[in-house]
């Protein structure tokens, strides 16, 4: 609700005359809670709605900005930042468990963001702890 009233504020827009409508939000709204899209595409997608007036759904599929819950394809990314970090998996199985989420942040810079952040710290852990 807070980007909603930023963009009417910084846009000097009437809420009525906006392309970003209730339903609209709320498909936005249900892409999130639903794990199709993370909150910062979230809010993003509201910005692209606002300027084209396309559906929530239509800008997800075009731009390809759903999440990748493919457990293959994040275990791939998975162990390739552990090979690139001998230090850091040096230093977690020392006992320096908080470095799990600076392995995630690697996982998720390699694929731009679209990675299921919870799937990628249980393939993380588990490899880790193997």
């Amino acid at each position: 609700m807070n980007e909603v009233l930023r963009m009417i504020n910084d846009q000097g827009l009437n809420p009525a005359e906006m392309a970003l409508t209730p339903a609209a939000l709320a498909s936005i709204l249900k892409l999130v809670d639903a794990g199709t899209i993370n909150i910062n595409t979230g809010k993003s997608l509201l910005q692209k709605v606002q300027q084209t007036g396309k559906s929530p759904d239509a800008i997800v599929a075009e731009e390809g900005l759903g999440l990748v819950s493919d457990d293959s394809a994040i275990r791939a990314v998975c162990e390739e930042v552990l090979a690139e970090s001998p230090n850091e998996v040096a230093a977690y199985k020392g006992g320096k468990v908080t470095l799990i989420g600076w392995f995630v942040g690697g996982v998720m810079k390699k694929m731009r963001g679209k990675a299921d952040a919870a799937m990628a710290k249980t393939i993380l852990e588990e490899l880790l702890n193997s």
